[in-house]
């Protein structure tokens, strides 16, 4: 499969121009999991935000294959970049199986060879949920649901996922189920997964790579 690189270089972002970290630099390989860890207020949601395009940059650039995500309308860019955030809506009468589809919007799973059905149909079992496709996301627990989000922003056919602090809210067994299916998930499609977290034994135990941030700098402490 393609392989693609994020790069980050000399990146400032902040609030009222006020950089929250400033000179960040990080190159994302596809098909890898990505992990950025640091404190509450570190940035690490500033960041990610940044990095799908939502938070605009006071210097530097992010490019993805050496195009920069700033050239890019917002749904070409949804091409390239997925996200999930920490906010979990249920949404009363909603299946599975739509919440996925609206993944579709951006018409990229033509270039899979699929029918739109057949590449839905595809993304719920990458995620395991084609037993739950018709239930209703108001009666799933919280780690099917995340797997549902996951499983949307999939449905984009983006080259990198954002996913800022997945495993909130999940007990330890449900975290470690969700992370073995993102590590499959890189290997199998070799999309980047880059996802922040406050858990060191996950990070440890699933993490090819690895970043803190902390008092605005961002450090790398491993290498594959």
């Amino acid at each position: 499969m393609e392989k693609h690189t994020l790069n980050i270089a000399k990146v400032a972002a902040g609030y009222s121009r006020k950089p929250i970290f400033e000179g960040i630099e990080m190159s994302v390989l596809s098909g890898q999991l990505t992990s950025i860890q640091g404190r509450n207020g570190s940035g690490k949601s500033t960041l990610l935000r940044a990095i799908a395009g939502l938070t605009p940059l006071l210097h530097g650039s992010i490019s993805i294959d050496g195009r920069s995500i700033s050239e890019m309308s917002a749904v070409e860019r949804s091409t390239h970049i997925g996200a999930v955030w920490t906010d979990r809506t249920r949404i009363q009468g909603i299946t599975v199986r739509e919440l996925v589809s609206m993944g579709t919007y951006n018409g990229a799973w033509v270039k899979t060879g699929l029918s739109k059905d057949q590449h839905i149909e595809h993304t719920l079992a990458l995620l395991q949920l084609t037993a739950l496709a018709e239930k209703s996301t108001a009666e799933i627990s919280d780690g099917q649901l995340q797997q549902a989000m996951i499983a949307r922003a999939l449905a984009q056919c983006a080259h990198f996922l954002v996913l800022d602090e997945p495993t909130t809210f999940l007990d330890y067994i449900a975290k470690e189920e969700l992370m073995r299916s993102l590590k499959l998930l890189a290997r199998k499609t070799q999309i980047g997964i880059i996802f922040s977290s406050h858990d060191l034994d996950i990070i440890q135990a699933f993490a090819d790579a690895t970043y803190e941030l902390s008092e605005g700098k961002l450090t790398r402490l491993n290498t594959i």
